[in-house]
């Protein structure tokens, strides 16, 4: 075959070859392919949502917390001898993140902290022989929030002629005898909450106090 003719052959095969094509591919090579139909996801904080590490209620103008609120609740014998009351409330923590969940939980109303500003809350009951105790947890939006509720706790009705004692422990931390009840407030960065512990006699109230004071202690240890 004329040098003319094999030149102009060789040139029709390689205008017909399909583009992007060469002799040192790879057979088997995967062929990657971008993927743009989707949208990107959002933040950070959006992508922690999606993965469960973010309370539900957080938004971009709180805190974004490590833990769902129910997550800080003491597990049974952490305290030990205290383990949940089956007796009190349902199994399991009970946790809202809306002002209708949470009032559902605490049977009343919860206007103060949804109007203060809260992500979510988490109750739990106790017990230990014949000790209860219930624990109120509400984690708010501000660290300032939760002091607020704090304070309020120590004038409002339940409160009223009761002598509390500081506790060391946390932010700040109250405990007074309301017979047959100890109550006792407190909070910590971003979370507050109350605990109500009950003695079925008078005579066991300060049985029951070191109880109370290492489970504030404990909890609080547990809080960011």
């Amino acid at each position: 075959m004329p040098r003319t003719t094999l030149r102009c052959s060789l040139l029709a095969l390689a205008l017909l070859a399909p583009a992007g094509c060469s002799d040192d591919t790879k057979p088997g090579t995967p062929d990657v392919r971008v993927d743009t139909s989707q949208p990107r996801e959002g933040g950070a904080l959006d992508q922690a949502r999606e993965k469960g590490s973010v309370d539900k209620g957080t938004t971009t103008d709180g805190p974004a917390t490590a833990k769902k609120v129910e997550e800080y609740v003491p597990k049974d014998n952490e305290l030990a001898g205290w383990t949940e009351d089956p007796k009190t409330g349902k199994l399991g923590v009970e946790a809202g993140y809306t002002k209708q969940d949470i009032e559902a939980i605490i049977d009343g109303s919860n206007d103060p902290y949804a109007t203060e500003g809260e992500n979510g809350f988490a109750k739990q009951d106790y017990a230990k022989s014949t000790f209860k105790l219930a624990l109120y947890l509400w984690d708010m939006k501000t660290a300032a929030g939760a002091k607020k509720m704090f304070e309020k706790s120590k004038t409002d009705g339940e409160a009223n002629g009761l002598v509390f004692e500081n506790v060391t422990v946390s932010d700040d931390g109250i405990l007074a005898n309301d017979n047959p009840t100890w109550k006792a407030y407190g909070y910590k960065s971003h979370y507050t909450y109350k605990i109500y512990a009950k003695f079925p006699d008078p005579g066991q109230a300060d049985a029951l106090k070191p109880d109370v004071i290492a489970f504030m202690k404990l909890l609080a240890g547990k809080l960011p």
